[in-house]
């Protein structure tokens, strides 16, 4: 794990925990055929509510299984303004929404 997945995964761990629906997040680490990455998964009654992947120098989300959002290193000045605004992305879309309703969008 590099210093930019510590740095985004602990900010993550931050902002969750000011939404107990997600419960505990639990981020696994994947071994792809071309990229490693980190991953966390929340599910309410076995429907999907949010996946987040951390990868090397970038960061993803996907809402519902099908709105997916990207931060990508070239988009941002600096790691660090890439994680806040990954952190900001998620928590305006997790504010919108209810747990029920974040799979119906």
């Amino acid at each position: 794990m590099n210093d930019f997945q510590t740095k985004c995964i602990n900010q993550c761990k931050v902002l969750f925990a000011q939404y107990p629906f997600l419960g505990e997040s639990n981020f696994e680490p994947i071994q792809g055929s071309k990229e490693s990455y980190f991953k966390a998964e929340f599910s309410i009654q076995d429907r999907r509510l949010l996946e987040v992947f951390i990868y090397e120098d970038e960061a993803g989300f996907m809402v519902g299984g099908k709105e997916w959002t990207i931060c990508e290193k070239p988009d941002y000045s600096s790691p660090d303004h890439l994680i806040s605004g990954f952190i900001e992305k998620i928590n305006k879309k997790l504010s919108e929404h209810n747990p029920r309703s974040l799979d119906t969008q």
